[in-house]
């Protein structure tokens, strides 16, 4: 699908941009607490902006706490520490009338292309194969698993450059 793609740093969107990329986020992660102050505190926001400027995904690399990236680690039971994946791959959402066209791989390749050598971890549903292919193609392996939060079963994928893991496939 054609558009407009793009990558920048929070500080450099305006606050359009910004509330564009929270309300596309809260179709997706109705949830998602804070989203306004951890969107402005990301380290890299993408867009994907359709013809006519609709804007059809959004996806982010997050700077999460240590006590939030070492308690998603420990409920997965991960064999890999937390200590070195500094960010997430997350809010990786795709409005449903765009679907299905590679919007949500382009960000988020476009995401790890300004990390090559950052470790990062993201969290999916275990039965969201679409996102879990996504990830296995990037590099991400499941490591631990699956684990409830917030209602829901999820599962923690790690991508280490330079390092095979020995990923779970259940």
């Amino acid at each position: 699908m054609s558009g407009t793609v793009h990558c920048r740093e929070p500080s450099a969107c305006s606050e359009a941009e910004r509330w564009a990329f929270s309300r596309l986020v809260r179709q997706g992660f109705p949830a998602a607490r804070d989203l306004d102050r951890r969107v402005r505190a990301a380290r890299w926001l993408g867009f994907h902006y359709a013809p006519g400027d609709a804007l059809a995904g959004v996806a982010a690399l997050k700077v999460p706490s240590a006590r939030y990236r070492r308690t998603m680690f420990r409920r997965a039971a991960s064999p890999v520490s937390p200590a070195g994946c500094e960010l997430e791959l997350g809010w990786v959402f795709v409005a449903p009338g765009h679907r299905k066209h590679g919007i949500a791989a382009g960000l988020c390749r476009l995401l790890l292309e300004r990390v090559p050598a950052a470790a990062v971890f993201a969290t999916t549903r275990p039965t969201n194969q679409s996102m879990i292919t996504i990830l296995r193609g990037l590099g991400f392996a499941r490591v631990g698993q699956h684990f409830p939060r917030r209602g829901e079963q999820l599962a923690l994928f790690v991508r280490l450059p330079g390092r095979d893991l020995d990923a779970s496939d259940g």
